[in-house]
């Protein structure tokens, strides 16, 4: 899919089209690729990890013609940063990238006076530690082995 952001992203506004492409691996995460250039972001479905999102982007002034359309008409996107550790990844929550579907535009929309964080942890603190999956000893028949 091919998306026109006319304002650009936060720190590269003068790059305006992109594509979306997937990642080549299951799962998720696509690219969010410029058509020209070697930039890419990696960009999430917020609504996989957080299904109480609910940013209100009418109220960010969102309600331009290139994102006019019904519901069904309107993608919502948010980017991902990955460290060297995946498990700590964090999505950009304040300013989700919205797009009209059937028109491919879209912009970057600031949730100004919003409690989004600009980092949210894509995965549950148990996960980050590596706890998930473990078996504790006790209780546990005597040959039991910590995995």
């Amino acid at each position: 899919m091919r998306i026109v952001l006319e304002d650009g992203l936060f720190g590269f506004e003068d790059v305006h089209d992109y594509e979306l492409v997937d990642s080549g691996e299951p799962g998720p995460f696509r690219w969010l690729r410029a058509t020209s250039g070697n930039l890419a972001f990696i960009v999430v479905d917020p609504f996989l990890f957080w299904p109480d999102y609910a940013p209100d982007v009418a109220c960010e002034g969102s309600s331009a013609p290139e994102l006019a359309g019904g519901e069904d008409d309107v993608l919502f996107f948010v980017i991902v940063a990955v460290p060297d550790d995946p498990l700590s990844a964090t999505a950009n929550l304040f300013a989700p990238l919205v797009v009209n579907a059937r028109s491919g535009r879209g912009r970057q929309v600031p949730l100004r006076g919003s409690s989004y964080p600009l980092a949210a942890h894509l995965f549950p603190e148990d996960v980050r530690e590596r706890k998930v999956g473990k078996v504790g000893l006790a209780g546990a028949c005597s040959d039991a082995q910590e995995r």
